[in-house]
């Protein structure tokens, strides 16, 4: 079975707490997806803004999207979709929080989808797609108009629990689609769980088309490449056409992913383990924001991540699950 291998880590965060672009920005990154296109590198990420309610559960949250020409000096482009920063959204037409943007090509309409989790509000908690007003691979920074919901409620699975708070979709060689979704018990376990009380898992849904409508699979989930904790999904074609996912399975100072030939039947979680801590900001590594081919022509990739700083500056009125600042680093890798 392949394995990553660690060649590299950026010792300096790419994207850290008093960056250009961050003044409102109090608690960082969580999620989303680097992407290179036209030569330059996209990134989309959940902005976590806000101070939580009372519970630590909620929090002003904003899609962004930012770019850079190198994969390295990223600078903010626009926010995208944005969360109610008041303590009862409703009223304003926006949700309680919005998190984990994926922008997909969708071949069929020649435009960028963009695939996203809300949570609270008018409409619940669901996922809705978003499609790009220009149209065509240039698209991709948007602007992005609500289209449909690629998912919500409807027809959830028992392990679900508390909403879907991710949604990837991936091609498989026959034309047609999957998606990881997940689900989790956060807000059920109650204001006195740890972190050992809460379960973090994914399922498979699929589709004909893009645009849908996806339907979730009636067996086979959850997902169980690991059995407690698998957050934020993201999938990647490999030369030889082996999916590879790559996830939050809460490895402090790692990447924990997986394998898949058909894109439907996965391996166990493999870990990539790296120093502790890797570097001197990445108290705690989160979530995984895909690979990036490097220009070396040697196989090697770039794989990007969100990890908190571990400096609190205001305890302990944060979110639950943050320590810090969320920030934007990479290391650079080899699958073999």
């Amino acid at each position: 079975m392949p394995q990553l291998t660690c060649l590299e880590i950026d010792q300096a965060p790419l994207i850290g707490r008093g960056h250009p672009g961050t003044e409102d920005n109090e608690n960082g990154f969580e999620g989303g997806i680097v992407v290179r296109h036209d030569g330059r590198y996209h990134l989309f990420s959940t902005e976590v803004c806000g101070r939580p309610d009372d519970d630590f559960k909620f929090c002003y949250t904003r899609l962004a999207h930012w770019h850079s020409p190198d994969g390295q000096a990223f600078e903010r482009v626009s926010t995208l979709v944005e969360s109610s920063p008041g303590k009862s959204p409703g009223d304003d037409g926006k949700p309680r929080e919005t998190w984990t943007p994926y922008p997909i090509y969708n071949e069929d309409e020649g435009r960028w989808n963009l695939f996203h989790a809300e949570h609270g509000g008018p409409r619940g908690s669901r996922i809705p797609r978003r499609v790009s007003q220009t149209p065509g691979p240039g698209g991709l920074a948007g602007p992005y108009k609500y289209a449909d919901d690629a998912m919500d409620a409807t027809g959830a699975q028992p392990w679900e629990s508390d909403g879907v708070p991710s949604f990837f979709p991936y091609r498989l060689d026959d034309g047609s689609w999957r998606a990881f979704y997940g689900g989790h018990n956060l807000h059920a376990a109650g204001p006195d769980s740890t972190r050992n009380d809460w379960k973090f898992q994914v399922g498979l849904a699929r589709a004909d088309r893009l645009a849908g409508p996806w339907t979730r699979l009636p067996e086979g989930n959850p997902v169980e490449m690991d059995p407690r904790f698998v957050e934020n999904p993201v999938v990647h074609r490999l030369p030889d056409g082996t999916f590879i996912t790559l996830y939050d399975g809460e490895t402090v100072h790692g990447i924990a992913y997986a394998f898949s030939q058909d894109g439907e039947t996965w391996s166990p979680e493999q870990q990539l383990l790296l120093p502790s801590p890797p570097t001197p900001w990445a108290w705690w590594f989160r979530t995984p924001l895909g690979m990036v081919e490097t220009d070396d022509a040697d196989g090697t990739y770039w794989l990007y991540y969100t990890a908190f700083d571990g400096n609190d500056r205001q305890p302990p009125k944060r979110p639950a699950y943050h320590k810090g600042f969320g920030t934007l680093g990479r290391i650079r890798v080899r699958v073999g």
